[in-house]
């Protein structure tokens, strides 16, 4: 049962400390773009049937008032005093990231399942900007990427290395399609840029490649719902200084805005980007701080049981104690005697937790564990000393209390 209790205890506690430095090290992992200053708030049309008309079997159609009312509301906004810059994106992290395949123009068809998968963002002109990410070759999007040209793309850093990785992607032709439906888009689009990596989705991991597609660009029919992140957009809005001392004053005035525009629409989701960007660790946050509580109370439960089973074998041993004692014995090799049965279920208790713990966090490490391996020998000596001086201070005491009988009492004990 101790060392049972002693094995888990290592488990979690080296899961607590492996997590602790994964969360150290995603904060020096740079995201890609100044989450500082910035307030997001999302408006979606979906709901209005004004904005779109269903076409059977399973089509939707977008009709004009869509841009027309976001062009409304980005030209507005983006005068509101204390606006640096504005800019609108189809996704942020609490709403989630489209994927869609892709095909190179000039290069052999693929199977269904060897078609790449990228995420997948509108964004208007300015976004790149406004988020104050790195423009790495060509150019990005801006107002004359409009409907009635070429369509343009711009990807990111990570499509670009891993697609391209030998070549320019500029100029290169790439056409989408929607899935799961297996739609094509209306027309191939033209790589004009390439940026820096943005990492939304919990920066400890490998970044998904991205495709960003201009807002203005556009069809106006759509596979079955996806047409969602066209008629759902989040305005981002860069503020000069402090954006949490105009937060109110800022939302109530794009609010008003909104409504002017259209007192149907309701607004969703206000948020700081900073706060979006926290909430992408909070499941990091939490199981660490949960290993940490049953850390601390398997070690409870462990320091319990060496003490109980310490106590029990004095008790037990009362009688050869007192011979030993007695045949002059010194006090010190009793001591040790005691620590040694202790630590040997220590030893065995530590052998297990780190067997075990290597074990688990290896099948965990992609989903949890950043810049640190399963088999961390920082963490887990840490954690095995951390073991050893809690089993040490709890088999001590009856070892010091065995040191002191008095070998007649001990040896008239029955």
């Amino acid at each position: 049962m101790v060392v049972t209790e002693i094995a888990l205890a290592i488990v979690l506690l080296a899961g607590t400390g492996l997590m602790i430095r994964t969360i150290w090290r995603v904060q020096g992992v740079d995201p890609g773009f100044d989450p500082r200053n910035v307030l997001t708030i999302e408006t979606n049309l979906a709901d209005q049937k004004k904005y779109v008309s269903p076409i059977p079997p399973d089509t939707q159609k977008l009709n004009p008032a869509v841009d027309l009312f976001y062009a409304h509301l980005f030209e507005r906004a983006s005068k509101l005093p204390g606006v640096e810059s504005a800019a609108y994106t189809s996704d942020l992290p609490d709403t989630g990231i489209q994927v869609r395949t892709f095909t190179v123009a000039g290069q052999p068809l693929l199977r269904e399942d060897q078609r790449p998968s990228v995420g997948y963002y509108e964004v208007s002109p300015g976004y790149f900007h406004t988020m104050h990410t790195p423009v790495l070759l060509g150019r990005v999007f801006d107002n004359t990427d409009r409907a009635g040209v070429a369509w343009t793309t711009v990807v990111d850093e990570t499509f670009a290395k891993r697609f391209f990785p030998s070549e320019n992607p500029i100029g290169k032709m790439i056409r989408f399609r929607y899935e799961p439906y297996k739609v094509e888009e209306a027309q191939p689009r033209m790589i004009i840029g390439v940026v820096g990596n943005i990492k939304f989705w919990r920066r400890s991991r490998n970044p998904l490649p991205i495709a960003y597609a201009s807002t203005l660009q556009q069809p106006q029919t759509f596979p079955g719902g996806r047409s969602s992140a066209h008629l759902r957009r989040r305005l981002l809005l860069r503020t000069r200084g402090d954006v949490r001392s105009t937060l109110a004053a800022l939302t109530s005035a794009v609010k008003t805005i909104i409504a002017e525009e259209d007192k149907t629409i309701a607004v969703n989701r206000v948020k700081t980007l900073d706060e979006l960007v926290a909430e992408t660790e909070l499941f990091t946050i939490y199981i660490t701080r949960l290993l940490a509580v049953f850390g601390i109370i398997s070690i409870m439960l462990a320091s319990i049981g060496i003490y109980g089973v310490m106590s029990y074998t004095v008790a037990e041993r009362t009688n050869e104690i007192g011979i030993r004692l007695a045949l002059g014995a010194h006090r010190a090799h009793v001591v040790r005697m005691v620590l040694r049965k202790s630590f040997t279920l220590v030893f065995a208790g530590v052998g297990i937790g780190i067997t075990a713990g290597v074990g688990l966090t290896r099948v965990m490490a992609d989903l949890l564990l950043f810049g640190v391996t399963p088999w961390d020998p920082a963490t887990y000596g840490t954690v095995a000393v951390v073991i050893a001086t809690v089993a040490g201070i709890a088999s001590y005491l009856p070892a010091r209390r065995a040191a002191k009988l008095d070998p007649m009492l001990a040896l008239r004990h029955q």
